[in-house]
């Protein structure tokens, strides 16, 4: 009996083995791995298998570059991998039979288009390929930075969309970078981010209390940044991709990345350069002798004009006394040619940088450490700027689940101020008394002494300037740290602490060789400038891949700022001697010396945020964003916004309808809408006192200060909010060698802040409040053409980008208080830039009246009368026989408009 159930036992066993492997005989299975060319796994890959005439099935590999094909018919079948940013690949002579399991393995070859770089995008980073917002990046390889003090000279012209120009010629001087069309006056500039640090971008730049205590000079808040230490740089341009940042955002945000330490050997780099710059479009300035024969013409003129002469009049000649020129022509030509001025005040300036990094892996301690010098003399004399700065960054494995880090940036830098003036006459700078300066005039005397101009005895001499004593000296320290902790399997918590110190000092000394040192007897003044910021954040990050299902990544967080400004100054003149210049303040005998210290009352900002991103089949990416901000200089009722965002991206080119389109590589539609913030509004919405000349008494024989108010509050101030509408698209065609981009943006700003006169006679004359709202629309596109590419890594490739952007911003709604004191002229619905001129309606000709402009001369500019004011100041539409304000017509719009083209 035993024997019997265990021969049917066997039997059993037998059957089953026998049925399981016909089943397998009508079921040949397909499995592979898709690798990277470095040996990663690539997820995502599309794998199609394709007999004779079609696509058989397809399906996606996962996380692990894994894939499957169960029920495939027998026979030759090729299989088609396919990934963007990678170039598509096919295998082929695949013969499958019932029975066999056939196993695959492919090394997918990145494509030139380089759609799988990985873009930062705020508190994460996306694939190139999955971005749904207008971002734009700029790698460091695309930016020239061997004469560039700071890594925003180097970004003009290199991202479509974003404006970047350069405030002076001094050296380090500050950079303006605008992203795309901003029509507010609640400071546009853009967010600053650096590793995730959101820095302070008015860190400050000392003033002077003597004369040309401005001068021109604003130093950009990246110059403590060493260009050669930038990774990447990504611009947030539309709202739905920097409403994460919320309130900080409204003018567009910067995020900066820095190099890293990276596995492998440890590497040291060197590299050096030396740079020339020349001064160009400067204004000709006459020889001495075409300024002496000019000057007699002019004279001549005059002396026309005075005597009611032809054309200027109808007088006789023969009744007034002939005109005596002032330089005769033997004067003129025996006069000794003098230097030009603006070549003595102005040479060839250069550029020196030196920078070494180290960085590698060691024991689970990834390192990078580098030490910049640069030393810039700029094309005016007098003015340069030498840089110090060291940068070390680490980052720890603690654990398989628990890495810290630190990021160190250290800054110091001096500067000789060129002192450029903010004005004309007894306020010119360094060039303007170039021009007045007379060509005839040695610049200096055989005494040694420095000449005044005759004509323009409040003018210094132009050459005099270098005897000024003006530097600044600026310092400056980043520092921030992080834990991060692997919670679970796609779970990470992280933690972060950051700290951004910034000292300027400026040290100014007018001796008594310079025209208003020696009016003065001396000017001396030391002005410091601090600024400090502490930020900590906290952030949850979900990331998950769920195979063919697509990818989910989620963070949310909590941020914690808060800044403060403070300052001292003091000023002293009358000093018995220039020896001692700013070293020995208390030796001035000035009536009154000034002594003075600030403090801005501490900003904070607390914030809450999340945001989501989820890719289904590598073909439809979704992103949506929510930030709630609350800052302290609003009224308690008002202090907190909260600011959404949402994106979509269709990948088009992964459709079996345009797929097979091969001049298309790859082709993506996205569109976005967000909102964001501003509330930038100087100090806050609180009313302040303080004290200012204007508020100084005198009682009996003495001087004494006073305090007065100097702000009113607005309790209803509240957030200004800008919404975005973006559409755009993003294509390569032909393997990748024709790349580009082109966005529509539509742009609305409400409860737009503002400073607006008040009607009425105050101690306070404006007032901050929400003064409207406003509208920009317009495009920028980005063209890129890869002319030649080698094969070998290090050859030669040439590459040209094309980029233009335009918009036009516009009022929508003023304010009933900004209509009070708006001019009638002015179109409350014209443009937010807009330029109001006269309007020229030829030259004026010898004995011709225009009835509109009594007295005007010939040779003039005859303006037309156009309309005129009635008894209520408001415009008639008709002309009044008179020009006057009312003739005033929109000319132009100074909007953003701008086109650049490089060669890479």
């Amino acid at each position: 009996m035993l024997r019997k159930t265990k021969s049917y036992l066997l039997s059993a066993v037998i059957m089953v083995f026998t049925v399981l492997a016909r089943g397998q005989e009508t079921k040949p299975a397909v499995t592979g791995l898709v690798r990277s060319s470095s040996g990663e796994p690539v997820q995502g890959t599309e794998v199609s298998a394709v007999n004779a005439t079609k696509t058989i099935a397809t399906t996606l590999t996962d996380s692990l570059g894994r894939f499957r094909f169960e029920k495939l018919p027998e026979g030759n079948i090729n299989f088609k991998f396919s990934n963007v940013g990678y170039v598509p690949q096919t295998v082929t002579g695949y013969s499958i039979k019932a029975g066999q399991t056939t196993s695959i393995l492919v090394d997918l070859v990145p494509d030139q288009g380089s759609l799988d770089d990985v873009v930062v995008v705020g508190y994460g980073s996306v694939k190139k390929k999955n971005v749904t917002g207008s971002i734009v990046s700029v790698k460091a390889s695309e930016l020239n930075v061997t004469a560039s003090t700071n890594v925003a000279q180097a970004l003009a012209g290199r991202a479509a969309g974003v404006s970047v120009i350069q405030s002076s010629g001094q050296p380090g001087a500050d950079v303006s970078v605008t992203v795309r069309a901003n029509p507010s006056d609640a400071s546009p500039g853009v967010l600053y981010v650096v590793d995730g640090v959101i820095i302070n971008d008015n860190s400050g730049e000392a003033s002077a209390s003597t004369r040309y205590g401005s001068s021109g000079i604003s130093r950009s808040a990246l110059n403590f940044i060493n260009p050669n230490d930038i990774e990447s740089i990504e611009f947030l341009k539309d709202a739905s991709a920097t409403a994460i940042y919320g309130a900080r955002a409204g003018g567009g945000v910067m995020l900066i990345t820095t190099k890293k330490g990276k596995a492998g050997k440890p590497s040291v780099a060197y590299d050096g350069s030396y740079s020339i710059q020349k001064a160009f479009n400067f204004y000709d300035i006459l020889g001495t002798k075409d300024y002496m024969e000019q000057r007699n013409l002019i004279l001549y003129e005059n002396y026309l004009y005075t005597n009611d002469l032809a054309p200027y009049g109808t007088a006789d000649a023969s009744t007034v006394s002939s005109f005596s020129p002032k330089y005769s022509d033997e004067e003129i030509a025996e006069q000794e040619v003098m230097p030009n001025a603006l070549d003595a005040i102005t040479r060839t300036g250069s550029t020196e940088q030196h920078n070494i990094s180290v960085s590698g892996l060691s024991n689970k301690t990834k390192y990078f450490a580098s030490f910049n010098y640069m030393d810039q003399a700029g094309v005016l004399i007098h003015s340069t700027y030498r840089r110090y700065n060291g940068r070390l960054n680490l980052e720890q494995g603690i654990s398989e689940k628990i890495t810290i880090g630190a990021n160190v940036i250290v800054s110091g830098a001096k500067a000789n101020n060129a002192n450029v003036g903010t004005s004309a006459n007894e306020y010119a700078g360094m060039i303007t008394s170039a021009f007045y300066y007379p060509a005839t005039m040695a610049l200096i005397d055989s005494n040694g002494d420095y000449p005044i101009n005759p004509d323009y005895q409040n003018a210094p001499n132009p050459l005099s300037f270098r005897e000024i004593t003006d530097y600044t000296i600026n310092s400056r320290i980043l520092a921030s740290g992080f834990a991060e902790w692997k919670i679970i399997p796609h779970l990470t918590a992280k933690a972060s602490y950051s700290w951004d110190q910034s000292f300027s000092t400026r040290y100014s000394y007018l001796p008594t060789s310079f025209l208003y040192g020696e009016r003065s007897n001396g000017q001396a003044s030391i002005n410091e400038d601090k600024a400090r910021s502490k930020l900590s954040e906290f952030t949850l990050n979900y990331d998950r891949s769920f195979n063919e299902w697509g990818h989910l990544s989620f963070v949310a967080g909590h941020s914690y700022q808060v800044s403060d400004w403070y300052g001292t100054s003091m000023y002293n003149e009358d000093f018995p001697t220039d020896n001692f210049t700013f070293n020995s303040m208390g030796l001035g005998e000035a009536d009154r010396p000034d002594v003075d210290s600030y403090r801005e009352p501490s900003r904070i900002w607390k914030s809450y945020f999340a945001r989501a991103i989820y890719d289904f089949r590598n073909k439809y990416v979704l992103s949506a964003s929510i930030r709630t901000d609350g800052a302290s200089h609003f009224a308690e009722n008002k202090k907190w916004g909260t600011f959404p965002g949402v994106s979509f991206g269709w990948i088009m080119s992964r459709e079996n309808f345009i797929k097979d389109i091969s001049p298309i590589n790859f082709l993506k539609l996205r569109l976005g809408y967000g909102t964001t913030g501003n509330s930038d509004i100087g100090s806050s919405a609180f009313a302040y006192y303080g004290s200012t000349t204007s508020n100084s008494y005198v009682f009996g024989n003495a001087q004494t200060s006073g305090v007065s108010l100097t702000q009113l509050a607005n309790d209803n101030l509240t957030w200004e909010t800008q919404a975005d509408i973006n559409m755009g698209v993003d294509f390569q065609l032909l393997k990748n060698r024709v790349s580009g981009s082109f966005d529509y943006s539509f742009r609305t700003i409400s409860n737009l802040l503002s400073s607006v006169s008040l009607a009425t006679s105050f101690p306070v004359s404006s007032v901050y409040t929400n003064a409207g709202k406003t509208r920009a629309r317009g495009w920028d596109a980005s063209l890129t053409t890869n002319n030649f590419q080698s094969k070998k890594p290090q050859g030669f490739n040439w590459s040209t980008t094309f980029n233009a952007s335009h918009y036009y911003s516009y009022w929508i709604k003023r304010s009933a208080e900004a209509l009070k004191t708006l001019a009638a002229y002015v179109d409350p619905k014209g443009p937010y830039y807009g330029l109001y001129y006269y309007q020229s309606d030829g030259i004026i000709q010898e004995g011709e009246d225009v009835e509109a402009m009594p007295g005007a001369l010939p040779g003039g500019i005859k303006i037309k009368d156009i309309n005129g004011y009635d008894s209520d100041g408001n415009l008639t539409g008709s002309p009044d026989g008179e020009i006057s304000s009312a003739d005033l017509k929109l000319t132009a719009n100074n909007g953003t408009r701008y086109i650049n083209r490089y060669p890479i």
